[in-house]
């Protein structure tokens, strides 16, 4: 929607020191599913996972955001021994959603609130955690155990408080610092 769209998109591959690894410029969806096997049912940021993560070593751990972040993406990427963790959205949450306590619920509990849900083999676990607002994870190879402190600031008392934190947080805080995919 902007007035005078000029620019390419370039999807990037990097360590989490900002290291890049591989790279693909957009150039339309049909580009995409040409360079990706079965990219039938997949969505753009999947498919953009899948053509990344063409060049990585099996047992990679990939963190990523909201955009490319899928069950779907996460579960084919296990087939190939690559472990995704990140961000996502709660519509791209089928069951899980309605598993985990609602936003209300999570605000009256307070800061550091977690919970976690896994699927029903135990391979891929969701996980909701409050901070200023909620946010959604999902990992492979994280979930919110061993939970640790964290310093946040805080608007109304306008100092640092400590915030209980779990491990996929800490984790995909970690390795999102440089420029990941």
């Amino acid at each position: 929607m902007k007035p005078n769209p000029v620019g390419i998109k370039n999807f990037v591959c990097a360590t989490a020191d900002g290291i890049v690894l591989d790279f693909e410029l957009y150039q339309g969806t049909g580009s995409l599913i040409e360079k990706v096997e079965e990219p039938e049912g997949l969505s753009l940021g999947s498919l953009v996972i899948e053509r990344l993560c063409q060049t990585l070593h099996r047992g990679t751990k990939v963190y990523c955001d909201r955009f490319f972040t899928t069950i779907k993406g996460a579960q084919r990427m296990m087939e190939k021994e690559l472990y995704m963790t990140g961000t996502i959205m709660k519509n791209r949450l089928a069951e899980a959603k309605h598993k985990l306590p609602s936003d209300k619920a999570m605000k009256n509990a307070g800061r550091g609130t977690s919970s976690e849900v896994s699927a029903e083999d135990g391979k891929l676990c969701v996980v909701k955690w409050y901070d200023n607002k909620p946010v959604l994870l999902m990992s492979v190879v994280h979930g919110t155990q061993p939970e640790d402190t964290c310093q946040r600031w805080d608007k109304k008392v306008k100092q640092y408080v400590t915030v209980s934190r779990p491990s996929i947080v800490r984790e995909y805080n970690i390795k999102m610092g440089g420029v990941v995919i």
